[in-house]
C-alpha cells in the first residue's frame, strides 16, 4: 500500500518473472449490492446524460470550427471546466443518487449552468461553420448529423421556412423528414401523396391500432397488446401477455434506502391499472397517442406513444415520451415488455461495448443479477430476430425470462428524504430487428439519445460548404468501429491553456471503439493537410506511427488512414497537421 500505480504493476511484473502464477477472473466483477442506485436520483442522472452528449458534439464542432476557420478559437478553458464540473457530479455518492439534499441543490445549479455555457459554444462553433441554430428572414433549414452513419428522422421546423409541408406539430411548427448522410448536412424531404404513410385507427373494442410499413402496434389502455415486425410477420408480444405495462413494488431494503433494492421486492408487484387514451397526432409523418394514467393518489404519468413514417432509417421503433408527477413514499415503478423471444442471455450496453447477463436464476450468481446496470440500450435476441428495449436516461434494467424490465424511478427517503419528488421526463422505445444484436442496435440507441440538430443557412447554396466542414473527418468503411471523440490536442501550443508542456503545431485527437465484440477495421479519411498519424495512449502520448496514404475524392486530396482495433478496444489517435 501507498505506492504509485506504476510501481504497483511493476511488483507483479517481477512476481510474474519469479515464476507466480495470478488467478484469472473472466467475465464481469459483479456487485451484489447496491442496484437502487443505477435509478435514484433521476434528474441527476438525466443531467449527467444529457452533459455526456453535449460535450460530444460540442468538442467536435468547436475542433472543426479552429482548425478550418480563421475566426474560432478552441475553447480549451472552457471545456477544462466542464469537464471538472461533470466529473465533480461523477462522485461517489453524487451520480449514484447516495449524498443528502442540499448536493442535489448544487447539481441542478450546476447543470443549468453547464448547458447554458454548452449552448452558447456550440452556437459559436457552428456560426463559424456556416450553420445558425435560429431562424432568420431568407435562411434555410437544413439538419445536422454529427454521427458517422445515415440517417433519417423525422424533426420538427417552423412552418414559414417549408413550403407544402404535410403535417403541423402546433400554431409554428411542422413535421418534416431529413436524410442526413455520416457527417452530414440536408435539407427536408417534402412527402408526396403516394409516399410512405404512418397511420392510427380506432377500432370498434375500443383498441388502437398504429402502423407503418415496418411495424403495427395494437394498444389498449395505453398497453401494448400487439406489435407485428412486418419485415418478418412475426408478432413481437406473446399471447395475452401485456407491454408497455408500469409495475409498481414496494421498495423496502434491509439497510440503505437510497443504494440498495432488495430480490423480495418483486413479490410486491403490482399493475398500474388501465390508462385514458385519446388521439394526439394522425399522420402522415408521425401519429401518436396521449396515455394519460393515475398512478396513485398523489401521482401521475402522461405519455405519448408515437410511431413514424417508415422512410428511409425511420420509423423503425415504437417510442413513448413520458411525464410524471411522483409523489410515493419507498416505492419502485417500472415498466415491463414481455417478448416472444427465447434466450438464456440478454445484451446490455457499457460505456464503449456490452457485457451478457443471465435471463435466469439457476445459481445464486445469477439470481443476484436481478437488477443490472445498462446504458441507452439492452437487448434480447435469438437467431434471426432481436428486441432492443432504448432510453434517454435511464441505467437500471432486469431481463428475467421473456419479461424486458426498464427501471423508471424511486421514492427512498435517506439520505435525501426528498428523493425524486416532483416533475421528470423522460424516453424509451422497443426496437425489433433482424438478426442478432448488432450495429442497427448500437446507432438507433445513439440516434435515439441524440436527435439530428435543426439549423439554418443563408442559402440553399450554403449547404455544400457546410457538409464540407462537417465531413472533416470522416469513417468510409461500415464496420462496429465507432469514432466518438474528436478533439483537439491537449497540449496543442495554440490553445494550451498551461501546466503542461506544449507541442509545436497543430493537432487532432480521436477516440475510437470496437462496439460489438469482434476485430474490426475500418478507413478514416480526413480532408485535413495531415503531417503524421499517431497512435497514443489516453494521455496523448505517441505510442507508434501509422501510415497516411493519400487519395482524390471529387478531385479534393485526402489522407487515409486505415484503423484496426481487437475486440471491445478503445484507441486514441493523434493527427499531427
Amino acid at each position: 500500500m501507498g505506492n504509485s500505480v506504476d510501481e504497483f504493476f511493476a511488483n507483479l511484473e517481477k512476481k510474474e518473472l519469479a515464476g507466480n502464477k495470478f488467478v484469472t477472473w473472466y467475465g464481469e466483477l459483479y456487485f451484489e449490492l447496491h442496484r437502487g442506485t443505477y435509478t435514484t436520483q433521476s434528474n441527476n442522472k438525466k443531467g449527467n446524460r444529457n452533459a455526456e452528449i453535449m460535450m460530444r458534439d460540442l468538442e467536435m464542432l468547436a475542433a472543426y470550427a479552429s482548425i478550418r476557420t480563421k475566426y474560432f478559437k478552441y475553447p480549451k478553458q472552457e471545456i477544462d471546466d466542464m469537464w471538472e464540473d461533470i466529473c465533480l457530479m461523477h462522485f461517489h455518492d453524487c451520480l449514484p443518487g447516495t449524498c443528502i439534499e442540499m448536493v442535489y441543490r448544487d447539481t441542478d445549479r450546476i447543470y443549468a449552468a453547464l448547458f447554458k455555457k454548452g449552448a452558447q459554444i456550440i452556437e459559436k462553433a457552428t456560426a463559424a461553420l456556416g450553420l445558425a441554430l435560429k431562424p432568420d428572414s431568407g435562411t434555410v433549414p437544413v439538419a445536422m448529423n454529427t454521427h458517422g452513419w445515415n440517417r433519417t428522422e423525422v424533426v420538427k421546423i417552423p412552418k414559414q421556412h417549408i413550403a407544402n409541408h404535410v403535417q403541423t406539430t402546433d400554431n409554428e411548427n411542422a413535421y418534416v423528414v431529413t436524410q442526413c448522410d455520416a457527417y452530414g448536412i440536408a435539407a427536408p424531404v417534402v412527402l408526396t401523396e403516394s409516399g410512405p404513410k404512418v397511420s392510427v385507427v380506432q377500432t370498434t373494442d375500443g383498441s388502437y391500432v398504429i402502423q407503418n410499413d415496418i411495424l403495427k402496434a395494437t394498444i389498449c389502455h395505453g398497453i401494448v397488446t400487439s406489435l407485428i415486425f412486418v419485415e418478418q410477420n412475426r408478432e413481437v408480444i406473446p399471447q395475452g401477455k401485456k407491454a408497455n405495462q408500469l409495475v409498481m413494488f414496494d421498495d423496502k431494503p434491509l439497510y440503505w434506502q437510497a443504494w440498495d433494492v432488495e430480490v423480495y421486492h418483486f413479490e410486491s408487484r403490482r399493475e398500474i391499472g388501465p390508462g385514458s387514451v385519446s388521439i394526439l397526432e394522425t399522420g402522415p409523418i408521425r401519429v401518436s397517442l396521449l396515455v394519460v394514467t393515475k398512478i396513485s393518489e398523489h401521482s401521475w404519468i402522461k405519455t405519448i406513444i408515437s410511431l413514424d413514417a417508415a422512410i428511409g432509417g425511420a420509423g423503425k421503433y415504437l417510442a413513448f415520451d413520458s411525464e410524471i408527477e411522483w409523489r410515493e413514499t419507498m416505492k419502485f415503478l417500472k415498466v415491463e415488455f414481455p417478448v416472444d423471444v427465447v434466450n438464456t442471455e440478454a445484451t446490455y450496453e457499457t460505456q464503449y461495448g456490452f457485457v451478457k447477463r443471465p435471463t435466469h436464476y439457476n445459481t445464486t450468481w445469477d439470481m443476484a443479477k436481478f437488477e443490472v446496470c445498462c446504458q441507452k440500450w439492452a437487448d434480447l435476441s435469438e437467431n434471426g430476430f432481436g428486441i432492443s428495449i432504448l432510453n434517454d436516461c435511464k441505467y437500471g434494467f432486469a431481463t428475467a425470462g421473456d419479461i424486458m424490465r426498464l427501471s423508471l424511478i424511486r421514492a427512498p427517503k435517506a439520505p435525501d428524504a426528498n428523493a425524486d419528488m416532483g416533475r421528470h421526463t423522460f424516453k424509451y422505445a422497443i426496437f425489433p430487428h433482424a438478426g442478432a444484436v448488432g450495429e442497427a442496435t448500437v446507432h438507433a440507441a445513439a440516434d435515439f439519445n441524440n436527435p439530428l440538430k435543426v439549423c439554418y443557412v443563408p442559402s440553399s447554396s450554403n449547404v455544400a460548404d457546410a457538409t464540407d466542414l462537417l465531413k472533416t473527418i470522416s469513417i468510409n468503411r461500415e464496420s462496429s468501429i465507432i469514432l466518438d471523440v474528436v478533439k483537439r490536442g491537449e497540449d496543442d501550443e495554440d490553445v494550451s491553456v498551461g501546466g503542461l508542456p506544449t507541442r509545436k503545431g497543430r493537432s487532432v485527437i480521436l477516440r475510437m471503439y470496437e462496439s460489438l465484440g469482434g476485430r474490426a477495421s475500418t478507413i478514416l479519411r480526413t480532408k485535413l493537410k495531415v503531417k503524421r498519424v499517431f497512435k497514443t495512449n489516453l494521455l496523448e502520448d505517441d505510442l507508434e506511427e501509422l501510415e497516411c496514404g493519400e487519395v482524390e475524392v471529387d478531385g479534393c486530396m485526402c489522407c487515409e488512414i486505415e484503423i484496426k482495433l481487437r475486440a471491445f478496444e478503445v484507441a486514441t489517435f493523434r493527427l499531427q497537421l
